[in-house]
Formats: structure tokens, sequence, C-alpha cells
């Protein structure tokens, strides 16, 4: 007989407990209703823990750290320097926070007439407020040194994240596009261009700080080249000017939704549309349109993506978008395209409905089914499965691959393939089925009991795709695979809607409750993942009429899934606001593995 101590029930227990996770002690108790001596023991040994790591508010920096004070600002440390001017973090004492402080360095001095312009439209960006523009605080001089100050923001650039983790899918690129678009209409509105729109100046907050309530948002960032349409002032990165600032023109709205189709253009491919070693030769290769098509670069991506980024990258302003909402659209619009199928009668009904056992708690994700009745000649078995559109009568335009079926691939077919550093060419969108209609879901978006969600999955090599989900409680469980089909790898070049089909039928997520944020994070690897594998091997499969019963991801597994680098267990503990996927994510983002990985971390209040 297994001594209470020993117990797995109370192990697994105290691993929760050491990683700082919420524990529902009632339902332990009333499961375990034997152990109940040393669960009493480790929830005040729990109770003690939690009152020691009890957040606090900011507390005022020691001043012993102050490089130099900035009128009532003291910066404590630099972060940057260029050109431009030198970035340092600071504490603000009339906001009592960190703050990034941007001091220009001007030869004219504080009171030429740059300067003064600069001040000027610094403040006049101060009365932006976007959810995807940098907030400034405010514009002065002091000392002879005219500065801005910002909200210090903790991530990570784009052009971090292309280096981690390779080059971008079509469908993410379109959706951190829309996200820039929005933020530049923003700043168009109010009388200024930005002037250097580029992957350095773009981060994803809270992909790898303590933060991570604010994960995935988009922040359009380093306004210090931002100006009035039509000023005569230099051009931002050579790169990624559009030709008409080679040419000396001055910069515009349109020069800068140019940038924005450099930027995607980047994203997906890793390089410039137009390459160059000097300032001259980039010239000259503008002037001859000697530019690397998007299809050369990346042949495997959409038609409507690869129309997009090209119209933007129109050599003459008048035949790129009218306007950054007009982009915005364009690329939600291209999202939809693809998400979508041409018009077919659908019957739905739901016929897997459950709160997803207790282990969900409040999340609730569950299957929904999908029968469709399709055309025997427009899909296969294995194709995704046709969805009314808003307008039924207009059918978007695809390339004839998109549509083709694809059979899966011989099981283990990608198993022996050896690892070749990081996955590249992976592409999630994850959606919402709102009517008969998908959208596009972003980190930061809000979802609401009764939505179903979909992934839609693509590859530029076979891949085995999991997919785990987490409630406010610390509960986390697997979302997919949900079959033993499922666990094969899915086939490249195709797109694989998920969480996949069940005798003949759609399944999708349903939230069927309120309750703070769920946390979805998507793993692919070239090979299986023996810690899920494990899981999945208890996991029953979907029975018609039947619960869904997702099987819970125990703190083994979720150690194991950490171990994957070899680092610490200790290491890597989740930090203070930090819930147990959070870590995972921050963990893997952290350090070069072989498991590719994105985090949605979603609002699902209460009201």
């Amino acid at each position: 007989m297994i001594r209470a101590k020993e117990d797995p029930r109370l192990v697994e227990l105290a691993l929760v407990v050491s990683d700082a996770r919420p524990v529902d002690w009632e339902r332990a108790l009333a499961e375990s209703p034997d152990l109940e001596p040393a669960l009493t023991q480790l929830r005040i040994l729990a109770q003690v823990a939690e009152q020691s790591e009890q957040p606090v508010e900011p507390a005022e920096p020691d001043p012993g750290k102050t490089l130099f004070e900035w009128g009532t600002l003291r910066a404590l440390k630099q972060l940057g320097a260029g050109g431009f001017g030198e970035v340092f973090a600071a504490w603000d004492p009339k906001l009592e926070r960190m703050v990034a402080l941007k001091l220009r360095r001007s030869e004219g001095g504080a009171d030429s007439s740059g300067t003064l312009q600069w001040l000027l439209e610094a403040r006049r960006l101060a009365s932006v407020r976007h959810p995807n523009v940098l907030n400034v605080y405010g514009a002065d001089v002091h000392d002879g040194r005219a500065g801005i100050w910002t909200e210090l923001i903790a991530g990570r650039t784009l052009e971090e994240a292309l280096t981690v983790q390779g080059v971008f899918g079509a469908g993410e690129a379109s959706i951190i596009g829309m996200d820039v678009c929005a933020a530049l209409a923003a700043v168009h509105a109010a009388g200024l261009v930005h002037g250097d729109v580029k992957a350095t100046n773009v981060m994803r907050a809270g992909a790898s700080s303590t933060d991570t309530r604010a994960s995935g948002r988009i922040v359009l960032m380093d306004f210090g080249s931002a100006r009035e349409p039509g000023t005569d002032a230099a051009f931002g990165t050579p790169l990624g000017a559009a030709p008409e600032l080679l040419r000396g023109d001055p910069a515009s709205v349109a020069s800068d939704l140019y940038a924005v189709g450099v930027l995607l253009y980047r994203l997906v491919a890793r390089r410039y549309p137009f390459e160059a070693d000097s300032l001259g030769e980039l010239r000259d290769r503008v002037s001859r349109g000697e530019r690397t098509p998007l299809r050369s670069a990346r042949p495997d991506l959409p038609r409507g993506f690869v129309e997009l980024v090209e119209r933007a990258l129109e050599l003459d302003p008048a035949r790129r978008f009218a306007s950054a909402a007009e982009m915005e659209q364009a690329l939600g619009a291209e999202i939809r395209s693809r998400t979508s199928r041409p018009a077919a009668k659908v019957m739905r009904r739901l016929v897997l409905v459950s709160a997803a056992i207790a282990l969900l708690m409040t999340v609730g994700v569950v299957a929904l089914r999908e029968r469709a009745t399709t055309s025997r000649t427009s899909e296969s078995s294995n194709a995704a499965p046709p969805l009314l559109t808003a307008e039924p009568r207009v059918e978007p335009t695809r390339d004839p691959a998109e549509d083709s079926p694809t059979a899966s691939p011989a099981p283990g077919a990608s198993v022996s393939r050896p690892a070749r550093g990081p996955l590249e060419r992976v592409d999630v969108t994850l959606f919402l089925v709102n009517g008969d209609v998908r959208e596009a879901v972003r980190s930061g978006d809000r979802i609401r009991p009764g939505d179903r969600l979909g992934l839609e999955v693509t590859s530029a090599e076979p891949i085995h795709v999991y997919v785990l989900g987490e409630d406010d409680h610390g509960s986390v469980v697997a979302l997919y695979p949900l079959t033993a089909g499922d666990r094969e790898a899915l086939a490249p070049g195709a797109s694989h809607r998920l969480p996949g089909r069940h005798d003949g039928e759609q399944l999708n997520w349903q939230v069927t409750s309120a309750g703070g944020r769920e946390r979805i994070l998507v793993l692919a690897g070239r090979q299986r993942l023996p810690s899920i594998e494990g899981v999945l091997a208890t996991a029953e499969p979907p029975r018609e009429g039947a619960v869904v019963e997702y099987p819970a991801v125990g703190e083994r597994a979720l150690l194991e899934l950490r171990g994957i680098t070899g680092i610490a267990r200790d290491s890597i503990r989740p930090r203070l606001q930090e819930s147990r996927l959070e870590a995972l994510a921050r963990h893997l983002g952290e350090n070069r593995t072989p498991v590719w990985m994105r985090l949605f971390v979603l609002e699902n209040p209460m009201r």
C-alpha cells in the first residue's frame, strides 16, 4: 500500500504549490478524503508561501542608482543609443512608474528650429491614444536637451521574433499588419506620419516579460522620425524607404503604407524587396525596378496575401492603398478569404456539450460539431468543410492549390526526420466562428460564452501539432488532438482546420462559461512530444452524444516540456501573475528549442 506522503496525488499537488499555482482545495479534499491530514498541512504551507509572494505596489528605485536627472525624471539605465539620440529607463515620480526617456541629439541645440518642430510633433503624438500606439506622456527641454518620455514596453521586437522563431506565416503576418495599420490610422488622423515603420520599431508586448497581461499586444514604437506630412526631413531606414523618399520627396501617408508592405515582406521572407550594399546601389535598383517578387521569395504564400503586399509596394504612390484603414480592411478580407469556404447548406447541432468536466472550471472550451451538406464535386472528405459567408453570392478568389485535398502522411512519416534547427514557415490563425463568417482572433481580444473557436494551421514541412488550454484557476487540458488519427503529422503545404473532424463532422471549440482570462498554447514539432502523447493515451475519443472529456495536463508533463532544452526547473518557475502556460511559453520563447509555439491570451470577463 502506498503511504500518504508518497501518494502520486499528493506529489502532483505539491508540484503545483511549488510553482505558485492556485489549487482548488475543496475539490482536492472531495476527491481524496483519505488524504485530508496531509492536504490540510499542504494547504497551510501554500498559504504561507502565497503571503510571502504577494505583489506589492511599485517602489521608488534606490536614489543611489540614478545616472542623472532630467527634469523630474531620474534616468536609471541606458537602453540604447544611436545617431538620433539615447534612450533610458527612467523613474517618473508623478506617474509613479518606470518610463522610457528618449533624449534627442541635436547639433543645432535645444532652440533650433528642428528641435522645436520635433517637440511640437511629439506633444501632438501625446494626444494619440490607441492600443497599438506607444503611449507618449510628454515632451520637454531640460538642461539643454530635448526629450520625450513614453510608456516602457517589455517584450520582443518583430525583428527579434524573426530571429528566434524564423519567418512568419501569411496569417500571422496579416494580423500583425492589421494592428500596425490601425496604429498608423490613429497617427495619420492626428496629422502626422511615422516615417520609419520597420520590424525593429514594432514590438510584441509581454513576449518576454512579467507583464503577461499584455501578451501579444502589437505596439508601434519609435516616433523619433514622426513629422507632419510634406515636411522636409531625413527618412528612416533606407531599405524600407519608399522610392519617392529615396528621390528626396517628403514623407507622406503613402510612404508609411509602403513601409508596412516592406514590413510584411520581411516578416514572411526575412529579406527586403530591394537589397543593396550602399544607398547609391539601392537608388539604382529601385529606379530600375529590380525588386525580388514576393512569390519568388516565398512560393508557398497564398495568392491574396502576395497581391496585397505587392500593391503596398507599388513604385507609384497613387497605385498603393489610399489609407491605412483601407489596407487594414484588405488584410482582414484576405484572412477571411482563406478561412472561408464557398457557400453551402450547413446544419449545425450541439451534440458534444459539457462544461468540459471539472478540469476546465470556468474556461469550459468544448467541442461543437458541424454537419455540412456539401457538393459531391466541390470537396473531398479530407478538405475543410464549407461555411456560409456573409454574402453567399460572392466567392473569394483562391489559388487552386489551396483547395486541393491532400492525403494524410503515413503514420510516423515525419518522426524519422532529423532536427534541422527551429521550425519555420508555420502559420497558425485562431478564428472565431461568428454565425456564418470566420473572424481572426488576436491576443487581447474578448470572447464570451457561446463563442466557437477554431485554428487554421499550415506548414512547409510535416509537423505534429498540440493545443493546450488553461483557465484562471490554473487547470491545463489538452484540447487537441482528440483522436488517434489526429496524432499523425499534418501534411505540409495544405491548410488544416483544427480541432479536426470526427465521423465526417467538423469540430469546433465552444466557450461555455465566463471567468477571467483564457490561454491557448499551440505547440508544433517535427517529432511527437512524448510528455503530451502520454497524456493523450488516456483520453477517450469523442462519441456521438457523449461528453467530451479533455485530458488534464499535469505538472509532470509540463515540466518535461520545459526540460526540452535541459534547463533546470528552478530557473523557469512561473513569475508573479504568470500562469503555467505563460511560463512555458516564455521558457520556449527565450531558449532555442525544437518546438515552435504560439500563445493566445483571450479576455473572458464575467461581465
